[in-house]
């Protein structure tokens, strides 16, 4: 009797309300214990990896201030980057994948490694200079920051999205790296001058130890925040400077076909606040036919891949970046990768003007034919050249292609 009706106590108990609340408790208490005992075993597995089975009393601390840098791509933009640190007094060990580009920097004290996990080994600072995210994350867990040593600071400084930017971050987590997200504003000839804008991101104690080595490579370092914040921020300039350039190569064309004087609209767009500097420099190029490389444009095209990414992860429609993406695709399918982004101007061109006509910059360019980037002949097809331009008005850019800016405005 006891006993059935403790069954029937137990029975009203399990369907009341409060029985229901208890369960529930239960549920919910196993739950959170199993959480917090996974995140528990997930940061014991972190500490393991980053320390490759290495017994953490034994693995090295990086040197405070940096001493030895690696850098990791020697192309435009990090070869003059390890000769301007290595002129700082900073040692100096450099990697490239094709290795004979890394050569010349022996000239100016750069050792040059064959291996990057070489260069990295013991290096208080890790640069990376690598074309995109795939690559970066390719080339460091193939040994390199194992290499480094513990608390070395990554100044990952290529332009590799927001996605990958995450991954990166995520990656330095893991191997006990101090990750600084800093892609920068510059081309090849800010960079050998240290005028690079270097959009920098990541953690606040760790500024003072990048400083110093942002400072032999910019006239500018704008620290945005936590890392990750730069890349962003790189996405959004690139985005607006290469949709500039794909719209001054159309607007150039449709002077051309208008038979509007080009010489003159160049100086409107480049010296009145109607327009950008940037557009005088690259204005030049299409003008002249001629496209010496500053920015690849392969890498501008590879750039808005990077912008549509960026607004698909936060659904948002980008007409005009759309537009611009597939204006870049096809001048790259059109063989215009290795050019400078301005050569996007050839699949803009109106159809009667060949590519084998160009205007002269210089009254010595209109005397003496000569071949240069992109163009084959000197085949000077319109009037409105140098010497008809309105008296008085100065050149944008030097002839030959460098993209410095006037002072004052930034190197993009």
């Amino acid at each position: 009797m006891d006993s059935g009706f403790g069954q029937r106590l137990r029975g009203w108990f399990v369907t009341s309300g409060a029985g229901r609340a208890w369960a529930a408790w239960r549920d919910l208490t196993a739950g959170a214990a199993a959480y917090w005992r996974w995140r528990r075993n997930r940061r014991r597995e972190r500490a393991a990896r980053s320390t490759r089975n290495q017994p953490a009393a034994s693995r090295p601390t990086a040197r405070q201030p940096a001493q030895t840098v690696a850098v990791l791509g020697t192309g435009k933009l990090g070869a003059p980057v390890a000769q301007r640190l290595a002129a700082e007094g900073f040692t100096v060990r450099a990697w490239n994948r094709t290795g004979a580009r890394a050569e010349p920097l022996r000239a100016h004290g750069v050792a040059v490694c064959a291996s990057a996990a070489e260069a990295a080994t013991g290096a208080d600072a890790l640069v990376t200079l690598l074309r995109d995210g795939q690559v970066v994350a390719e080339v460091c867990a193939g040994g390199v920051l194992e290499a480094l040593p513990a608390g070395a600071l990554w100044l990952q400084m290529s332009t590799v999205g927001v996605r990958d930017c995450e991954r990166l971050r995520e990656l330095a987590e893991r191997h006990g790296v101090t990750y600084i997200d800093a892609p920068v504003l510059g081309s090849r000839e800010p960079a050998e001058r240290g005028e690079l804008v270097v959009l920098a991101s990541g953690p606040e104690a760790a500024q003072a130890r990048a400083n110093p080595l942002f400072a032999p490579l910019a006239r500018r370092v704008v620290w945005l925040g936590e890392a990750g914040a730069g890349s962003r921020m790189k996405v959004v300039v690139n985005g607006w400077l290469v949709a500039l350039v794909a719209n001054l190569a159309e607007t150039l064309a449709l002077a051309s076909a208008l038979d509007v004087d080009r010489g003159v609209l160049l100086d409107l767009l480049a010296k009145t606040p109607v327009g950008s500097p940037y557009a005088g420099i690259k204005g030049e190029l299409m003008r002249s036919r001629s496209y010496p490389v500053s920015f690849a444009l392969d890498l501008a095209a590879k750039d808005l891949e990077l912008v549509a990414e960026a607004r698909e992860l936060v659904a948002l429609d980008g007409h005009l970046a759309e537009a611009t993406r597939k204006l870049f695709q096809q001048a790259k399918e059109a063989g215009l990768g290795s050019l400078d982004l301005a050569a996007v101007y050839e699949v803009c061109a109106p159809a009667g003007e060949s590519r084998d006509q160009r205007e002269p910059r210089t009254a010595a360019d209109r005397r003496e034919p000569h071949t240069e980037t992109g163009v084959r002949a000197h085949l000077p097809h319109r009037r409105d050249n140098a010497e008809q331009r309105s008296p008085g008005r100065a050149e944008t850019a030097e002839a030959g292609g460098d993209d410095s800016p006037p002072a004052g405005t930034l190197a993009l």
